[in-house]
C-alpha cells in the first residue's frame, strides 16, 4: 500500500494541477439545406364556354294587341309601348306586359265587387237601390253627357273602382240625401223609361266576373 508523504511542517502544499479541458473540436458544419424547388403553379381550369344571348330584337313600333272583352283602351296600348322603348323591350315582352295589366284589372274588379256585395248597409238586396242613388248624385254633379263625366266613368268601369265600396257608399248615400226624386227599381231621370239591367246600373258600365 502506498503511504502518502506528509506534509513538511511550514512548507506550503503544492496546489493541484488543473485538468487542462481538452479542446472542444468543431462539429462539422451541416451541409446548407437544399432551397424549396418553386412551386410551380398549376395550370388553370379552363373558363367554361358561356353561350352569348342573342341582342333583344327592339322594333321600330310595338305590334300590340288586345285581349277579347278587355276594358283596356288605345291609351293604355300606348302607354306600354313608351314604357317598353324605353326599357329595350321585344315586342314579346311588350305583350305579356300589356296582358298581365289588363288581368290585372280584372282580377281587381272582381275583388271590389265580391267585397261590395257582401257590404252590410248597401250590398245584397240593398245593392241596387245604392247604386240608383249613386248614380243620381253622379249625375247631378258630373254629368255622363260632360267630358268629365265620360272620363270618370270610363276609368271606373276599366278599373273596376266602380264597385269599391267607399266610392258606391259616398255616392249612394249623397244621392239617398238629394231625396227619393226616382223610384226605387231601376229608373233614372232620362232614361226614358228603359230598365238598366242590375249590372248597367252604376256607372254605366257592365259588372266584372
Amino acid at each position: 500500500m502506498t503511504t502518502p508523504a506528509a506534509a513538511t511542517p511550514g512548507s506550503t502544499p503544492a496546489p493541484a494541477q488543473a485538468a487542462t479541458p481538452a479542446a472542444a473540436t468543431p462539429a462539422a458544419a451541416a451541409p446548407p439545406a437544399a432551397a424549396p424547388a418553386a412551386a410551380t403553379p398549376a395550370p388553370a381550369a379552363a373558363a367554361p364556354a358561356v353561350a352569348t344571348p342573342a341582342a333583344a330584337v327592339v322594333p321600330e313600333r310595338y305590334e300590340l294587341t288586345l285581349a277579347e272583352g278587355t276594358l283596356l283602351e288605345q291609351a293604355d296600348v300606348d302607354a306600354i309601348a313608351q314604357m317598353a322603348k324605353t326599357k329595350g323591350w321585344t315586342n314579346e315582352q311588350a305583350q305579356s306586359a300589356l296582358t298581365e295589366y289588363g288581368e290585372s284589372l280584372s282580377a281587381q274588379s272582381v275583388a271590389f265587387r265580391t267585397q261590395l256585395e257582401a257590404h252590410s248597409e248597401i250590398g245584397g238586396t240593398n245593392l241596387e237601390a245604392a247604386q240608383i242613388q249613386a248614380n243620381r248624385a253622379l249625375d247631378r254633379f258630373l254629368p255622363a253627357d260632360s267630358a268629365e263625366g265620360k272620363t270618370f266613368r270610363s276609368q271606373m268601369t276599366k278599373t273596376g273602382y266602380g264597385n269599391w265600396t267607399p266610392v258606391v257608399l259616398l255616392l249612394a248615400r249623397i244621392g239617398k240625401a238629394m231625396g227619393e226624386d226616382t223610384p226605387v227599381g231601376g229608373l233614372r231621370a232620362g232614361d226614358g223609361g228603359a230598365k238598366k239591367s242590375h249590372a248597367e246600373v252604376l256607372f254605366g258600365g257592365a259588372a266584372q266576373s
